[in-house]
């Protein structure tokens, strides 16, 4: 019960600093409606650790879940065991929850499940390039590898913070390195999209800190000049990615 309170607490100042800073918003709006550009119009979506319920904005049909109770969500639940019926939803959107998964086979396993055929899922993720490796291993709280094998099963970790702990370099590991296997292991998906997000932005907006050095109003113009830069800087420095998979038939 101690265990829970803790990181509802702890969701509950995350979510108090987002809406405060407009800034922030911003970059989440943004996020969102780039998800919304490769999802299905029609049918239910599922969000995966909404926070703040800012993808209400975006998407009209959205079901929000987290792993612990909040305001602004719909149910609670592990996302390595999702309580939802067989072919359920037509999009399952999330946004830097993959990385922080004990077992993201698991759950990729229980997102192919819930999906209708034809369903889409979009992921907004930490992406390791040469700078945004830097920036994740010395300025970072959690882990930054791609040395690893992101397939494997692990031990449930009593001790471990769903919230806080995880692994910024397993997005790059599992869709991006072992991309192969990723298709081997799941051949009803397919990645049908991944492009490389985030430069600078996000960064001066301060994030979830109680910090920004970035003005709500130049945010939006600022996101343009970034889509400008990302094909020619992207590879160099991309801090994010966005993968889209697809169940088919």
């Amino acid at each position: 019960m101690q265990k829970t309170t803790t990181h509802k607490n702890e969701l509950d100042a995350k979510v108090n600093v987002f809406l405060k800073k407009t800034a922030l918003q911003n970059v989440y709006e943004s996020f969102y409606e780039k998800m919304y550009e490769h999802c299905n119009e029609f049918g239910k979506t599922l969000e995966i650790g909404s926070a703040s319920g800012k993808s209400k904005d975006s998407f009209k049909n959205i079901f929000l879940s987290d792993v612990v109770f909040s305001h602004h969500s719909d149910t609670v639940c592990d996302a390595h065991f999702l309580p939802f019926k067989n072919k359920n939803f037509s999009n399952i959107i999330a946004i830097d929850t993959f990385h922080h998964l004990e077992n993201p086979l698991m759950f990729v396993k229980e997102a192919s499940r819930i999906l209708t055929n034809g369903g889409r899922m979009a992921l907004i993720e930490p992406l390791v390039t040469p700078i945004s490796q830097i920036v994740y291993k010395f300025f970072h709280d959690e882990d930054c590898s791609t040395n690893i094998n992101p397939f494997q099963i692990n031990a449930p970790d009593q001790k471990r913070n769903p919230l806080k702990d995880g692994n910024n370099g397993l997005p790059t590991a599992f869709f991006l390195k072992k991309k192969d296997s990723f298709h081997k292991k799941f051949p009803e998906l397919k990645i049908v999209k991944f492009q490389r997000l985030s430069l600078f932005v996000y960064p001066l907006t301060g994030g979830y800190r109680n910090w920004c050095l970035m003005p709500s109003l130049l945010v939006k113009s600022l996101l343009k000049v970034e889509n400008f830069l990302l094909p020619l800087l992207g590879r160099l420095m991309a801090l994010r990615m966005l993968v889209v998979i697809e169940k088919r038939k």
